[in-house]
């Protein structure tokens, strides 16, 4: 269920106990709408910039209308209205359940395109935009659900975009079926509401953030017994790496120890002879001892 709003019941019908909407719209009076909403004749409102806030109950529901100002064509409607058209959507926070696209539908009137083509007002609020718009046909007093046929081809790009969702609003509409429209799209839209851009990007920001975090949390770390930098087992690598030329030294220094006192039985002369000899054979047992352990190895 959408943020800010719980749930009654009302006999077997399931309803939402507040209700959010925005209207927007060309330069047309739409006090009309707002009092057939509301069900009230009178209209008592809170003037925040350019836009008007409405509160009441209907059908057992609390009610909360902005009217956003109305724009004329893109290139004439002024930066302030603008802004204010951005600012119309944050008036009923968290967001509105829906924003209805007024359209009013005059006597012996056919619209010209322009007079619909509304789409680049409405995405001032981003594309988002349309899977929470409700087109409404606002009707003047004596004209019917008839002539509203003739509004249908000149808003043909916008219907197609808010997936033809419509309501003709006349004199003696009942409103609970406006209401229940409301609902249904919340419940198309899984409860959610249209959120403010701003807080739409930061709402995203934080999700992709949260993906990377939890990415971060997924992450393996690698196998660090596999390929290991050197200094890890640098004591064991220095060990190995001098192994052969120690044991060569050492193997020859007892060598020649052995040899110099096997000849020292020949005088001095035998002694020198002795050492240079084990040395010599010392040396050539060890890397013969190597060689041979290498090859098993290998």
């Amino acid at each position: 269920m959408a943020a800010g709003s719980s749930s009654k019941t009302t006999g077997d019908s399931p309803h939402l106990s507040e209700i959010r909407v925005v209207l927007l719209g060309n330069e047309v009076d739409k006090s009309k709408v707002v009092k057939s909403i509301l069900g009230c004749r009178d209209l008592t409102g809170e003037n925040v910039g350019q836009c008007m806030l409405y509160e009441g109950d209907q059908a057992g529901r609390k009610i909360s209308v902005v009217e956003a100002p109305g724009w004329n064509s893109m290139q004439q409607t002024p930066e302030s209205i603008k802004k204010s058209i951005r600012r119309s959507v944050s008036l009923n926070p968290p967001g509105p359940h829906a924003l209805l696209l007024v359209i009013p539908v005059k006597r012996n009137e056919v619209p010209s395109t322009g007079d619909i083509k509304a789409e680049m007002h409405m995405e001032l609020l981003s594309e988002r935009i349309w899977k929470h718009t409700i087109v409404l046909f606002a009707c003047d007093e004596g004209v019917g659900e008839f002539a509203v046929k003739a509004y249908i081809p000149k808003a043909k790009k916008i219907l197609e975009k808010c997936k033809g969702r419509t309501y003709v609003l006349e004199r003696d509409s009942k409103i609970s079926e406006l209401l229940q429209k409301i609902e249904d799209l919340v419940e198309e839209n899984c409860g959610d509401v249209f959120i403010p851009q701003t807080y739409y990007e930061l709402f995203e920001w934080k999700r992709v953030d949260l993906r990377r975090r939890r990415r971060s949390l997924e992450w393996n770390p690698p196998d660090m017994t596999k390929g290991k930098p050197d200094f890890v087992n640098e004591p064991q690598a220095l060990l190995m790496h001098y192994f052969k030329p120690i044991s060569v030294i050492a193997l020859a220094v007892f060598g020649a120890l052995l040899g110099a006192v096997t000849g020292a039985e020949y005088g001095v002369s035998g002694a020198g002879a002795g050492l240079l000899l084990g040395s010599i054979l010392a040396v050539f047992l060890a890397f013969l001892i190597f060689e041979v352990t290498e090859n098993r190895t290998n």
